[in-house]
């Protein structure tokens, strides 16, 4: 499974590098400058989504395949807060991916909703709160 994590997002580099014209000697520059390898095929998931979302911060944008630009309303429930700081915290230490279709997964695994989008109470929330508080636990992370 992890390979896979990779492989996807190794894909989502590349379509950004593409997207953001980015030549070689720019792209391999970026690709040192943040994890001191020059490819990609060396990284591991956590230098990856460094990498992505430094490529995020210089402009990439996902699209959805209608062409529209692919916009998340802010998250204001306090619950929902919760759930994806800790999905990312995961995610930074290479865990996991920060996509929200993982995360959905996740919610339906621990609770049966379809989306975090529609977790909206905390009685909902604790047990997608308390399995990633495992999770977090288990990993050694603070």
């Amino acid at each position: 499974m992890p390979d896979t994590l990779r492989l996807d997002m190794i894909k989502k580099i590349h379509i950004a590098k593409a997207d953001l014209k980015l030549d070689g000697d720019r792209y391999r520059s970026l690709l040192l400058g943040i994890t001191g390898k020059d490819s990609c095929k060396d990284m591991t998931l956590s230098e990856l989504n460094a990498v992505y979302r430094q490529l995020e911060k210089d402009g990439f944008v996902v699209k959805v395949k209608s062409g529209k630009t692919a916009t998340r309303k802010p998250v204001t429930n306090p619950q929902q807060k919760k759930i994806f700081a800790m999905w990312f915290q995961l995610a930074d230490a290479g865990k996991t991916t920060r996509g929200t279709s993982a995360l959905n997964a996740f919610v339906k695994r621990q609770t049966g909703i379809e989306t975090i989008d529609w977790v909206k109470t905390a009685e909902q929330a604790r047990p997608v709160i308390e399995a990633l508080k495992s999770w977090i636990a288990r990993e050694g992370l603070k």
